[in-house]
């Protein structure tokens, strides 16, 4: 599904509830709604990264646009893109082949809003409508029909169907309702390092799952977070290193 498709997927829902949400709803989704173009993808080797939505700015124009992730460039001194692309092996120098031609990217909701707390607040109560955009969402999932699905927004996996607490099926908020099965770093070669390195930690926020269930072709999950500068030590001694994340997203392109 190309975006200018998954867009107007996403308009024909909004129009069959736009008298029913609230002046709230209606004013993050009048903000105009942000879509990504996956066209850089060359083959069925995919490896999707996701979020919950985009984020937003006072000075953005209420209009909806489109943008590549692979090929988004910062802005004056911004960082913000180049530490996304530099944990799939990105440098300066090159981008390289895994992120410019097998890395694609979705957002579960299209509208525009930095502050999650608020975003899922604003929508609570309208159950129905999320779930038909995130039918529209899904059917995109399924045509990209990723190898991978590195999910980095740990407060949104219920949206899955993954309870994080305990880290399987969540039975009480299926939304998506796949089946996770929780699956060892050790069983993917080059990445035992990797395995003792975070062992230690008792909370841990990166894991992998086989993925499967509700029309999806078996696929692999990783529970992960982009890298910012708040992280605590035990945190960030989570993330992989770009070599590791190439070595793991190869794995399954292979």
């Amino acid at each position: 599904m190309v975006h200018s498709e998954l867009l107007k997927s996403y308009q024909t829902v909004i129009a069959q509830y736009q008298d029913r949400l609230s002046k709230d709803a209606s004013t993050i989704i009048d903000r105009g709604l942000v879509i990504s173009d996956n066209q850089n993808i060359k083959d069925d080797k995919v490896v999707l990264l996701t979020g919950i939505n985009p984020s937003y700015k006072e000075n953005d124009k209420p209009e909806s646009n489109s943008f590549c992730f692979s090929s988004a460039k910062d802005e004056g001194k911004s960082r913000y893109w180049y530490k996304k692309h530099k944990q799939f092996g990105a440098t300066k120098e090159s981008d390289g082949d895994l992120l410019t031609d097998h890395i694609a990217y979705l957002d579960l909701f299209p509208f525009r809003e930095t502050k999650q707390p608020l975003f899922e607040k604003v929508f609570h109560e309208f159950n129905d409508f999320r779930y038909d955009i995130l039918s529209v969402t899904q059917k995109a999932i399924h045509e990209l029909s990723p190898k991978l699905i590195i999910h980095a927004n740990k407060s949104s996996l219920y949206y899955w169907g993954l309870n994080f607490d305990n880290l399987q099926d969540d039975r009480t908020n299926p939304w998506l309702g796949y089946h996770f099965e929780r699956i060892s770093f050790n069983t993917i070669p080059g990445m035992r390092a990797y395995e003792q390195r975070v062992s230690g930690i008792e909370k841990r926020n990166v894991h992998l799952f086989r993925m499967s269930g509700n029309g999806i072709e078996p696929c692999y999950f990783l529970t992960y977070m982009m890298e910012n500068y708040g992280m605590k030590a035990n945190t960030r001694l989570q993330l992989l290193t770009p070599d590791e994340m190439v070595t793991l997203c190869n794995y399954f392109l292979k």
